[in-house]
């Protein structure tokens, strides 16, 4: 299958989502952004993983609930997000 054969109807996926926070990894040939632009859901783009740990650390409250969707192992970032709100109650 075609990388980014969905990258046209990928922000439909995500409308009743209250912030999504995209990783766009090195070497895409299509862009993320640019997928998001219909987004009716504020959307935010990064090209490394961390960045989106640490704005989740930020900005997450208890009982909020938090999706990651990827097609990959996206850099061991379901344990880092825990890690990373671990440390807060530490």
């Amino acid at each position: 299958m075609k990388m980014g054969v969905h990258q046209h109807s990928l922000a439909q996926s995500w409308q009743n989502a209250d912030q999504v926070y995209l990783y766009e990894p090195p070497g895409m040939d299509w862009s993320l952004e640019e997928a998001a632009k219909g987004s009716k859901v504020p959307t935010s783009c990064y090209n490394k993983v961390e960045d989106i740990v640490q704005q989740l650390k930020v900005i997450a409250q208890p009982q909020d609930h938090i999706l990651v969707m990827s097609n990959g192992g996206f850099e061991g970032i379901h344990q880092r997000i825990l890690d990373a709100l671990a440390e807060d109650k530490g």
